[in-house]
């Protein structure tokens, strides 16, 4: 998936972590859509994962967010990668 690609620099080792620290934080504090088949709900087609106003992705000094993971896989990405999300 070329989203996957570009937010992990072409690094699959880091696209599980990085998708699931990116979910758990919109459970925790944004929104999370999924959108499946209509005649089979598996696979996961895609996944969208939306924060409010004030709410970003990646806000380390949280504790909240530190305990989900988040910033452990952020800190993997290239820093233009970080910049950009």
């Amino acid at each position: 998936d070329i989203i996957s690609k570009i937010f992990t620099g072409d690094n699959p080792t880091l696209d599980e972590p990085l998708w699931r620290a990116m979910v758990r934080a919109g459970f925790h504090s944004g929104a999370v859509y999924v959108a499946t088949d209509d005649i089979d709900p598996n696979p996961i087609m895609s996944i969208g994962v939306w924060f409010g106003p004030g709410n970003v992705l990646e806000q380390s000094h949280r504790e909240d967010q530190r305990v989900l993971g988040y910033p452990k896989s952020f800190l993997k990405l290239s820093p233009e990668c970080r910049e950009w999300m």
